[in-house]
């Protein structure tokens, strides 16, 4: 009796434990089942949606096959779009995603049950579509539908999806973003530099002349016709100006252009080229013609127009772009030793440990910190007025051959500013300055 009550209680607890197991799954179901499943107005959504569950990210490809032509778009790693035909170009981002937006919204207004045999599609512009529209999610993953005619009196416009009975009646803006030309669907942007990356610049002119600057750590310095300081500002506006370059969808002229000369891009009033990690893209000016100038990129074939102020934007006298601060080198925080040569005296001041100075000439004295951190900002501000002579064959004509003056300022892991002064100009105003 008691083995068998025994068994009673083994059986009861066994039961208990497959009852709780039951009840764990079914609660685990009941959880997932609840957190998954869509709310009577997401149905109510889904179900007017032309493509449910459909995500315009997962897109990879698309395909827009017109009755003027086939047009084939890749979605590239980093996330733009590639045109694959009818040209191999970059894609317009904004219209491609504008398309696939659209669909992604995209709502039966109603629903045309048409299936079996006498079926007249084309009724409804669908027997011989206009548009015939494709799009993959993945390598196999295929899905098309096509585009018919507007409902009469309407804007709204009828679909059909490849492998159903239905036509859908949906928004006509579909049509419309599917209807774009080429000059809509490529990109209208001239370069695709990073202003931040660029380290070298040229502008190259029809007579000859190059002007070319290049970055030094974190300044800009002229390198051609002269070498200078750069003013980092005005050389990268060009850099801005570059990248910022942008043409109106109606100014595309040709693809395919058979004589540059028509367009005085053989020998182009300028070519503007930005350098980034040893990649050029570049453009090419030409002939203006009713306020515009023609424009072809170095690196490919297509011409299309500019507002001719783009010509202002790149026509640089080398002067523009050089520096105009005397020394901007001059940080009196890093000044280790200073020398002040004139006629009758030699003065020098060194920066002790303690970070005071020390006139080391014309006899030892501790230095006035104020006024020389003064003297070193008047000459870190002195801003230059005119460059007047790169390539001086007198200079007894400026007062420079015996210069009233010689300074001498060491900065701290940089050359050594070396400025000699010479006499005043005609008005007295001004004096003449060398940077030896």
């Amino acid at each position: 009796g008691g083995r068998g009550g025994g068994n009673r209680e083994n059986m009861r607890l066994k039961t208990t434990i497959i009852l709780l197991g039951i009840v764990a799954v079914l609660a685990l179901f009941v959880q997932f089942y609840e957190k998954n499943k869509l709310t009577t107005d997401e149905w109510q959504l889904q179900a007017k949606q032309v493509f449910p569950g459909y995500e315009s990210n997962r897109v990879r490809k698309i395909e827009i096959n017109r009755e003027d032509g086939l047009f084939v778009m890749e979605k590239l790693e980093q996330g733009d779009w590639a045109m694959r035909k009818p040209l191999e170009l970059k894609a317009d981002l904004a219209e491609v995603t504008s398309i696939l937006t659209e669909m992604e919204f995209l709502k039966k207004i109603g629903t045309v049950e048409v299936g079996g045999e006498g079926t007249d599609l084309a009724g409804y512009g669908l027997e011989k579509p206009k548009i015939v529209f494709s799009y993959w999610t993945g390598p196999d993953d295929k899905h098309t539908f096509s585009v018919g005619e507007k409902r009469a009196g309407g804007n709204e416009v009828y679909i059909k999806l490849e492998g159903s009975k239905d036509v859908l009646l949906v928004s006509g803006t579909l049509l419309e973003r599917l209807a774009k030309t080429l000059s809509e669907l490529r990109s209208k942007n001239v370069l695709e530099i990073d202003p931040n990356a660029v380290d070298r610049i040229e502008l190259k002119y029809a007579s000859g002349e190059v002007v070319e600057c290049a970055k030094s750590g974190v300044d800009w310095r002229v390198t051609q016709p002269i070498a200078d300081s750069g003013d980092n500002e005005k050389i990268m506006q060009v850099v801005y100006n570059l990248n910022a370059l942008v043409v109106d969808k109606n100014d595309f002229i040709t693809d395919e252009p058979k004589d540059l000369s028509t367009f005085g891009l053989d020998n182009p009033q300028i070519t503007a080229v930005a350098y980034q990690k040893g990649v050029s893209q570049g453009v090419l000016l030409g002939h203006t013609r009713d306020n515009k100038v023609y424009v072809k990129r170095r690196d490919g074939p297509a011409i299309f127009f500019l507002k001719d102020t783009t010509v202002g934007l790149f026509k640089k006298n080398p002067n523009e772009l050089r520096a105009k601060k005397l020394a901007r080198e001059v940080d009196p925080l890093y000044v280790t030793k200073c020398a002040i040569k004139t006629k009758d005296q030699e003065i020098e001041i060194e920066k002790t440990v303690q970070y005071d100075y020390m006139i080391k000439k014309p006899v030892e004295v501790l230095a006035d910190r104020d006024a020389f951190k003064s003297f070193l900002d008047a000459i870190k501000d002195m801003e230059i007025q005119n460059f007047v002579d790169d390539k001086p064959a007198d200079l007894s004509a400026y007062g420079l051959k015996e210069p009233a003056a010689e300074i001498t300022i060491a900065v701290k892991d940089k050359e050594p500013v070396r400025l000699q002064v010479g006499s005043k100009d005609t008005r007295g105003a001004l004096c003449y300055v060398k940077r030896a």
